[in-house]
């Protein structure tokens, strides 16, 4: 029983976080008051259909890399705290970010926002670094997505 309480711990600490990100995301795009299609976007911007693929993508990365930092942090209390702490902001922000740009139209702060969600994903690659190498080149991908995130959201607020 104690076995199955730890998986179950294991699971709620470093997947489920990510899962609840996802769907909360997908569904604060329900109130969407911008069409994505209808934004004046800067050169090379993606086709709208990309973004549910790659954000489950990046989300199912984030909660890999973050189980196998949890994994090789083990007796490294402090690091395994702040590295899943920084994580959960992470996951915050970009479950608050389409709420900000998408649901209440605040082009400006969303570019802030995003900004500070790339710097906060650059601190919990930092600290993953700390217990395994495997888990930043996990995280890779989603920091070339904010990246282009990050262009995107620049121009748009520019643009519109």
């Amino acid at each position: 029983m104690i076995f199955i309480k730890d998986k179950f711990i294991v699971f709620a600490k470093t997947i489920l976080p990510s899962i609840l990100a996802l769907v909360l995301g997908g569904l604060i795009m329900l109130f969407s008051k911008v069409d994505y299609q209808s934004l004046n976007k800067p050169p090379f911007a993606p086709p709208a259909w990309l973004f549910a693929p790659v954000w489950i993508v990046l989300y199912t990365l984030n909660a890999i890399a973050t189980f196998l930092f949890y994994r090789a942090s083990d007796g490294q209390r402090e690091l395994r705290s702040r590295g899943l702490s920084i994580n959960y902001i992470f996951l915050f922000l970009t479950v608050l970010w389409p709420l900000v740009f998408f649901v209440l139209d605040f082009k400006i702060i969303s570019v802030v926002l995003i900004i500070f969600i790339y710097f906060v994903l650059i601190s919990s690659i930092f600290f993953y670094s700390k217990a395994t190498r495997i888990s930043v080149y996990i995280l890779i991908p989603m920091a070339i997505w904010i990246t282009i995130a990050t262009y995107l959201n620049i121009g748009v607020a520019f643009l519109n």
